[in-house]
């Protein structure tokens, strides 16, 4: 890319522009059923009951991930007011901060060029922008940890203080996002450039001491609120045992103990999940980042070349080798070093092709956007969406705009081929952005049923019963209480009306308690994060939905 090119300029900043209007337009869609509700939900408790020191969920101790995300939330809540847009903002807000850093980090390692690129495949990657919508805490550690790795880069490069200062700082706000497996990619980053190039004496500096009683002092506001909460409270009942240690689980079950998979939470670990589940979470650009690794690798065996960066290659190898080794594992994880990915991506792509790395480069991402679109098609012919809004219509005549901008710009056909690729993960994200989710989520009953009953019962009190549903807890203005059983109700109630959020195997269990019960509303309901062939065809749809009811109980005297 020509950076003297002033149509070049415009190009790239009219397409990164629309990249950036795909992730916003995320904010305009209701929580997704699963951890974002339940994040949404522990944040709400937080700020109404203005107690940052205890997290809790359905008014009862909640032990899983730190505090940072929650307290940015709650104060978000407090500025905005309890909502999906206030949730879901902060953690735009720190991908922005991913995109800022990549782009010097990148600057640094290779030239502007490369920057310019690394941003925009980081922009355009499939999962960063679903993760803009289904917000956990990838958002917040993608910023955080690139953020780290680029100041204890600078810090080796010339020591400032600052730099060691801002490292550890981010690095401790990563660990207070999600544990210490966050140091991962920092410390295969750092820790493999110098390994490599055997930098003995920066290795084994005095600089990595003071660093650490950094990251614990920075950490140290965890520390104190998983003892005020649980190492003070040995009597509490977490995990169905009393003398539960907050501050162990943090430092080790949580991390360690999943990785075994000895903890409290488990899973079953795929040591291939990782490698297939980046094909498409780092959509359009999967298939030239494993060619860039390849050739990264395959450029420095058998003999070293000190003059090339190796941050990029050893906190990808090193983070995707531990995880994958771990019991514990979902497809977000990688976002963390999707920085990384995008920037020894960029530096391939910015390099004088041979001729047949050409034919690879150009067949891999005519493949990508041929894919992409045949499954915006395929989707909307069998999900059947309805109308298509204004926001929608101006996003895909943007992006069709941006496509003849490319077509008209006179630059090389490597050039035009990554704008495509750029623009067909765009046009892809303001589809399901603004059309598919929209629809998608109007399967999600608890959300439903919590405007029914603000509308209809303000105030009145809800009771759930064989439903685990985050987003009526969220989005209902009343208090929401889960329970066990209609045992659990009669001998915790204190109210002998309430609403009632159930299924219909349930309704049998009121009748034989002799309860009065009146059906208010019943909902369509589905997981919209476990989408199957059946839901997706409108033609079958109904035989994968499930109904719920929200009903006025009265219970006998």
């Amino acid at each position: 890319m020509d950076p003297k090119s002033e149509h070049n300029r415009l190009v790239y900043f009219f397409i990164f522009t629309l990249a950036v209007l795909a992730h916003l337009t995320g904010l305009l869609n209701e929580l997704f059923i699963s951890d974002s509700a339940l994040y949404a939900s522990i944040a709400k408790e937080m700020a109404i009951s203005n107690n940052f020191l205890e997290l809790t969920y359905d008014g009862v101790d909640w032990l899983d991930k730190p505090h940072l995300q929650f307290w940015i939330t709650a104060l978000s809540f407090k500025i905005l007011g309890i909502n999906a847009f206030a949730y879901k903002l902060p953690a735009i807000l720190f991908t922005f901060l991913a995109f800022f850093y990549t782009y010097k980090f990148a600057r640094e390692l290779y030239n502007r060029e490369t920057a310019l690129l690394a941003v925009l495949i980081l922009a355009t990657a499939e999962h960063l922008v679903i993760s803009n919508n289904d917000v956990r805490a990838e958002p917040y550690l993608t910023g955080l940890i690139i953020a780290s790795i680029y100041h204890y880069y600078r810090m080796l490069r010339e020591f400032r203080f600052s730099h060691l200062l801002l490292a550890s700082f981010f690095g401790g706000m990563a660990v207070m996002t999600k544990g210490l497996f966050t140091l991962i990619p920092i410390i295969g980053a750092v820790g493999g450039e110098l390994i490599i190039k055997r930098n003995w004496k920066d290795l084994l500096s005095w600089k990595w001491i003071l660093s650490l009683g950094l990251i614990v002092l920075f950490v140290s506001p965890e520390l104190y609120t998983l003892y005020f909460q649980f190492d003070s409270h040995p009597e509490k009942i977490i995990f169905g045992s009393t003398g539960v240690s907050g501050i162990r689980f943090f430092l080790w079950d949580s991390q360690v103990g999943r990785f075994f998979n000895t903890g409290p939470i488990t899973g079953n670990g795929d040591p291939f999940f990782f490698l297939h589940t980046l094909i498409w979470a780092f959509l359009p650009w999967a298939i030239l980042m494993y060619y860039s690794l390849y050739r990264k690798i395959r450029n420095n065996l058998p003999r070293l070349d000190k003059g090339q960066e190796f941050y990029t290659l050893a906190g990808i190898i090193v983070t995707l080798l531990l995880f994958s080794l771990s019991s514990f594992q979902l497809p977000h994880y990688t976002n963390v070093i999707f920085p990384l990915l995008a920037i020894i991506t960029a530096g391939f792509i910015q390099k004088k092709f041979t001729r047949r790395e050409s034919r690879f480069y150009t067949i891999s991402q005519w493949s990508n956007i041929f894919i992409i679109l045949v499954l915006l098609l395929v989707v909307q012919f069998l999900f059947k969406p309805g109308r298509i809004t204004i926001i929608a219509t101006g996003g895909f005549l943007l992006t069709s705009a941006a496509v003849f901008l490319v077509i008209r710009s006179g630059q090389t056909n490597k050039m035009k081929v990554f704008y495509y690729a750029c623009l067909a993960s765009i046009l892809l994200n303001f589809y399901l952005n603004l059309v598919f989710y929209p629809k998608l989520l109007e399967y999600q009953s608890g959300i439903k049923a919590a405007e029914y009953a603000n509308l209809n019962y303000p105030g009145e009190k809800i009771k759930t019963l064989g439903v685990l549903s985050f987003t009526i807890h969220f989005y209902a203005e009343a208090q929401t209480r889960d329970m066990q059983s209609m045992e659990d109700i009669i001998q915790r109630n204190t109210d002998s009306d309430f609403l009632l959020f159930t299924r219909e195997s349930y309704l049998d269990s009121l009748d034989i308690h002799h309860c009065n019960y009146v059906v208010l509303e019943s909902f369509d309901h589905y997981h919209t994060t476990m989408v199957t062939g059946t839901f997706l065809n409108q033609d079958t749809r109904q035989e994968a939905l499930q109904k719920r009811y929200l009903l006025s109980v009265r219970l006998p005297d």
